[in-house]
């Protein structure tokens, strides 16, 4: 955690575990009756590869352990879906040169590699249940909403898993909409989405970092908080946390 004068992120982080918790555990897939999906949000070189681009982490950031243990938990959750030939869909942030996403600066440009899947994780391209596809745009839900929707009621998805980064945006911004889809019936085989928090992540921009970079105070986040902020999204809405997620 960074700490500004006169104000500690870890009080901050504190006073929300108080004031408003999080209800998470472990969550168990049954082995019969239940048709998971796995969905992998944006773990790419460009935002988990430290210096590999303008929205990458720093190197030296004491966000990019974090980031380091959401990949391997992804990558082990992911061979287990594997080993049981249950379906993974996987979203990769990737843009045009001249399409700017604000308020963001230029990231994931097609050709720089900062759009590829992160080596872990580059497998998947050859798992022969696994979809993978670019998004140019925060939520991948809108980006593909259409195809989404047919692809997992073609397969009777019961439960999605998600994973990935940033917790509080482009997870976020793919869990919500699809619990209101769920509730809107258009997949109406989807009981649950639970969100393995383990395997999430955001990044850390200090307002001492903020300045040095000439951005203003707004543009300030850090990671612990915003990481909660996004769970708790997620949570009030309907999602399922889980710390930890298993097959029975």
């Amino acid at each position: 955690m960074t700490t500004e004068p006169g104000h500690s992120v870890a009080t901050l982080l504190a006073m929300l575990q108080q004031e408003m918790p999080l209800d998470v555990g472990p969550y168990r897939l049954r082995a019969s009756g239940t048709k998971p999906a796995l969905f992998i949000i944006d773990e790419v070189v460009g935002f988990c590869t430290p210096g590999a681009g303008q929205l990458a982490p720093r190197i030296g950031d004491p966000a990019v352990a974090a980031i380091d243990e959401m990949v391997r938990r992804t990558d082990s959750l992911a061979r287990d879906f594997a080993s049981r030939a249950y379906p993974i869909w996987a979203f990769r942030d990737q843009h045009l040169p001249d399409v700017p996403e604000p308020p963001y600066p230029p990231h994931c440009i097609i050709g720089t590699g900062e759009e590829l899947l992160v080596p872990e994780l580059r497998w998947l391209t050859s798992y022969a249940h696994a979809t993978v596809v670019p998004k140019g745009c925060i939520s991948g839900f809108v980006a593909h909403a259409s195809d989404l929707i047919g692809w997992m009621n073609a397969r009777e998805i019961t439960h999605a898993v998600v994973v990935g980064i940033c917790t509080d945006l482009c997870i976020t911004d793919f869990v919500n909409p699809l619990l209101s889809a769920r509730n809107a019936q258009l997949m109406p085989t989807l009981a649950e989405v639970v969100v393995y928090t383990a395997a999430c992540a955001t990044y850390d921009l200090s307002r001492a970092q903020c300045a040095a970079a000439e951005l203003p105070p707004s543009a300030a986040h850090p990671a612990g908080p915003m990481h909660y902020i996004g769970l708790k999204s997620m949570q009030d809405r309907g999602a399922h946390l889980a710390d930890a997620v298993r097959f029975a």
